[in-house]
């Protein structure tokens, strides 16, 4: 048995997707109460008949961001080699 933590959010949207999946939503209504459009309330609403009390899940979880800033380590040797005036040579021991 595999434990999933969710949000609250996720959660809220797995109690809207039940109520839809029981016929005591509309979309429309789903669609409301999620702030989505009638589009994506279809598509959860699929995942959640395919996957299960999973589907609100977000996949992205454990992954770092895509606007995350790369590792700053790098730059800052850069950086002291320019202000050192070592970074030629640096250059050309590398490139050899």
């Amino acid at each position: 048995m595999t434990l999933h933590f969710m949000s609250d959010k996720e959660l809220s949207r797995l109690e809207v997707l039940r109520d839809l999946t029981s016929g005591r939503l509309t979309v429309a209504a789903a669609g409301e109460l999620l702030g989505l459009e009638r589009r994506q309330v279809l598509r959860l609403s699929k995942a959640y008949q395919e996957q299960g009390a999973t589907a609100p899940i977000s996949k992205k979880r454990g992954r770092t961001s895509n606007r995350a800033t790369p590792s700053r380590r790098g730059r800052t040797k850069t950086v002291q080699l320019w202000a050192y005036g070592l970074a030629s040579r640096f250059v050309r021991q590398n490139t050899l």
